[in-house]
């Protein structure tokens, strides 16, 4: 990815759209669609988890 690309463009580089229901963290802490992924970042998207 190029520098100052985000979590949201790095889904869309694989097909994912930015507006389906993800959750996504970098280097174990949650983040947003606007973060910034940086070379070497592990990004681990998962689907949302519910219950209590």
């Amino acid at each position: 990815m190029p520098d100052g690309s985000t979590v949201a463009d790095a889904l869309a580089a694989i097909g994912i759209d930015s507006e389906a229901q993800w959750n996504a963290s970098i280097g174990g802490q949650l983040v947003y669609k606007d973060a910034e992924v940086s070379d070497g970042d592990d990004l681990l998207v998962f689907s949302p988890i519910a219950g209590g």
